[in-house]
């Protein structure tokens, strides 16, 4: 499993002078959407000016919109399409919003489709921008991602699974620090972060299609 998250050490320096840090975690989850109909969760940022992102999973093909934090619209960041899924292709999708106040806020989304899905966010403080999303898909129930950055930045990556007939079993992960895991019988999510070129490698009992996605977080 991912090393458990020391909220005790400093956060790292970013090129610059900026610093990218971790911040907190939402209260995302797992669900067997209605098409048309939105679901939410809260995301509660401990540090004003923090940047949330929104890290969504459909077993099947399926538009998300909108995406909105507090009625705000989220922006994209990047995707991950499969090769497959229960009812045309899965996929991840990341969304962030900047400048995010120090309260609780709730992150909306509203699918197209009735499909099993796995949602979680993370907010991080100090971020200027993300690189390009790095990006890898696979079969099967091994999933693994080299994923790069720079000095003083940060990665976010995420996993997603995908079973078919029910036989997802929970995702287990290496590399980095864990922040999120969840999934049910067909879709599941684990999201880690670290602060070096990383590679990171997830089990996943019974899946059949997989992806990663990253971004280096930076000042």
């Amino acid at each position: 499993m991912f090393a458990a998250k020391n909220l005790l050490l400093a956060p790292k320096a970013a090129s610059g002078g900026g610093v990218v840090a971790y911040d907190a975690e939402g209260s995302g989850s797992t669900i067997l959407s209605s098409a048309g109909t939105a679901f939410t969760w809260s995301h509660t940022v401990n540090t004003a000016g923090a940047t949330i992102y929104a890290d969504i999973v459909s077993d099947r093909s399926n538009t998300l919109s909108p995406v909105t934090c507090d009625g705000t619209a989220m922006t994209l960041v990047g995707t991950v399409t499969l090769t497959g899924g229960n009812s045309g292709d899965g996929f991840i999708s990341r969304y962030k919003i900047t400048g995010a106040s120090a309260v609780a806020h709730t992150i909306s989304v509203t699918p197209s489709a009735d499909a099993w899905m796995a949602y979680g966010s993370t907010s991080f403080t100090g971020v200027g921008s993300e690189g390009a999303a790095q990006t890898v898909t696979g079969t099967g129930t091994s999933a693994s991602q080299s994923a790069t950055c720079s000095t003083g930045q940060m990665i976010l990556q995420a996993f997603i699974g995908i079973g078919s007939s029910g036989s997802l079993g929970k995702l287990s992960s290496t590399g980095g620090t864990a922040l999120f895991n969840a999934n049910n019988s067909y879709a599941g999510l684990s999201i880690g972060d670290a602060s070096a070129s990383t590679a990171f490698s997830c089990s996943m009992p019974g899946a059949t299609y997989w992806g990663g996605l990253a971004n280096a977080l930076a000042a």
